[in-house]
């Protein structure tokens, strides 16, 4: 049941790669690291965890500072 979780990150980094926003890129991004994180921290993989919330909050961070301007 677990490796739905992985699944769904990937599937969400597939529709990532077709987004032609950046802002849409980095949102769909954080759903499948965010996911994939939930996935390694469920198996007990500590480092891909850690690096995944890395990209989560990069990406997070990247999308709240598009919007911003865009405003």
């Amino acid at each position: 049941m677990s490796e739905y979780w992985v699944h769904l990150g990937y599937v969400f980094m597939l529709i990532a790669l077709l987004a032609r926003d950046v802002l849409w890129l980095r949102s769909i991004l954080v759903l499948a690291q965010g996911s994939i994180c939930a996935y390694a921290w469920g198996q007990d993989l500590v480092g891909m965890a850690c690096w995944n919330a890395a990209f989560v909050v990069i990406n997070a961070i990247w999308a709240l500072l598009i919007l911003r301007e865009r405003q």
